[in-house]
């Protein structure tokens, strides 16, 4: 058993609904406390922190390279639990999460429940694997930042199911399919919000790269993906994947862009995305990536109002050198 009171960063199961970035340059921070129970098939968390907000945190103090201490506030809090039970290959994992945030800030005071159950088994060579991760959220919302928006009350969900094959080899190559939605508000005027909140979870696993780069997120969004996951040496692994993303809800908005067409007309397509990343470990201790994503834009992003300019293809492509102490 532990327990941790302090500034930190958590990992919570999938990292789905909450997790530690470890591709873009900035992270997700608490100040809180959380402890942990460990036995050889169970694995019990639990936390209540209050989330730390990056500052500066407007364009213009960003454009004016304005420095302000980060700092948390004590009516935005993040409370939670997660279960997990392994037996063999197999795991279930249960979560319970609560976001709340009031008017310290310009927010849209958010009181959100999330119940989550996730099954899966793990890879091995020459069998197939799963990968099951489901979540309801309720609560309430306001419909913008400013304090006389309409109050909303919020229902969505959220589903992943994944199903891979590893091949064995000298490769050690594993294919794996993917789908995923996350729910989108399905009539904007209904007096509720069925679009879901990924509250702080890592989405560069699922939606690509993230940083300057996100162009999707865990929020009114729907993809099929292929990825192929080869491991030509110890020290190398490669990763090549190919999805097709649309929105969950034709009328709500593309979380971002911004982009809404409340009418509906510029339908769902987001666009295809390939993306490639290469690892090498050059030693224990240091490692080096390259990777890169582009993005065919598709009929929503080339027909939705207000668009600022013309789309076309994106290209992204980085570079990281990583030395761990």
């Amino acid at each position: 058993m532990s327990m941790c009171s302090n500034r930190m960063t958590r990992d919570l199961g999938s990292r789905r609904p909450l997790g530690r970035q470890r591709f873009r340059n900035t992270f997700n921070t608490f100040t809180g406390i959380d402890g942990s129970w460990r036995t050889d098939t169970w694995a019990i968390t639990a936390f209540w922190y209050h989330p730390v907000r990056r500052h500066p945190g407007d364009r213009a103090d960003l454009a004016d390279h304005a420095r302000h201490f980060d700092r948390s506030y004590n009516g935005f809090w993040f409370v939670g639990a997660h279960a997990a039970r392994k037996s063999g290959r197999r795991h279930v994992e249960w979560t319970l999460l609560n976001l709340r945030d009031d008017d310290a800030f310009a927010n849209r005071d958010r009181n959100l429940t999330t119940l989550g159950l996730r099954l899966r088994r793990e890879p091995a060579p020459g069998t197939w694997d799963y990968d099951l991760d489901f979540a309801l959220q309720a609560g309430s919302s306001r419909g913008g930042i400013a304090p006389t928006s309409r109050r909303l009350d919020h229902f969505t969900g959220f589903i992943y199911a994944e199903a891979g094959h590893h091949f064995g080899g000298p490769w050690q190559t594993r294919l794996v399919g993917q789908f995923n939605v996350a729910g989108g508000d399905r009539d904007p005027a209904d007096g509720d919000s069925d679009r879901y909140d990924g509250n702080f979870g890592v989405r560069v696993f699922d939606y690509g790269p993230t940083g300057i780069y996100g162009a999707f997120s865990r929020s009114n969004t729907a993809f099929l993906r292929l990825r192929l996951f080869p491991r030509p040496s110890a020290d190398t692994r490669l990763r090549v994947a190919l999805a097709h993303y649309r929105l969950s809800s034709a009328l709500d908005r593309h979380a971002t862009s911004a982009l809404n067409d409340p009418t509906g007309h510029s339908g769902r397509d987001l666009g295809i995305q390939l993306e490639f990343r290469a690892q090498y470990r050059f030693m224990p201790r240091l490692s080096g990536t390259v990777g890169g994503a582009f993005l065919s834009p598709g009929d929503y992003l080339e027909d939705a109002p207000a668009r600022t300019h013309s789309p076309r293809n994106t290209r992204y492509v980085y570079a990281e050198a990583t030395l761990r102490f």
